[in-house]
């Protein structure tokens, strides 16, 4: 289940560019990927790349990596509003909170794991090519987010 709360307050916020966000709990850098983003976004110089969540200092060599640090989610949720997708880089997490703010805010999403209306990492380029935000993942998740169907059984 999603602890966003309202997901109606995540309204379409997408405009035309070419930046991404992604975020780590704990630093632990390596299990969210952050090993990895320095070569991303040296394969991919046109797209910004935007870091939350580290209390430990991360250092790229890239000119277009921005490490913000841990700031509040109310001022996370602010900055990335603007923003064109989401890039989730962990091979176990599922369907990750940053995953689903990036759809409900008709923002495309990036992810290693085969997640409906998300795209490879690999497919970063295709952001520069993308005129209009992605309606059809913020309606699935509109659809289908907390909509489980709990079963209680007793033995």
């Amino acid at each position: 289940p999603s602890f966003l709360g309202d997901v109606n307050k995540f309204q379409v916020s997408w405009q035309l560019g070419s930046r991404v966000y992604t975020s780590v709990s704990g630093d632990d850098f390596k299990l969210y990927g952050w090993d990895k983003i320095d070569g991303l976004a040296k394969q991919h110089p046109k797209i910004m790349f935007h870091l939350y969540g580290n209390t430990k200092v991360w250092k790229s060599n890239q000119p277009n990596v921005f490490a913000h640090g841990r700031i509040s989610k109310e001022k996370m949720n602010e900055e990335i509003k603007g923003m064109q997708a989401a890039l989730r880089l962990t091979e176990h997490d599922g369907v990750s909170e940053i995953i689903v703010k990036a759809m409900l805010m008709g923002q495309y999403a990036f992810s290693i794991l085969d997640i409906t209306h998300t795209m490879k990492p690999d497919e970063l380029d295709k952001l520069l090519e993308i005129k209009e935000p992605n309606l059809a993942g913020r309606e699935y998740m509109l659809k289908t987010l907390n909509r489980f169907p709990w079963v209680c059984t007793r033995s």
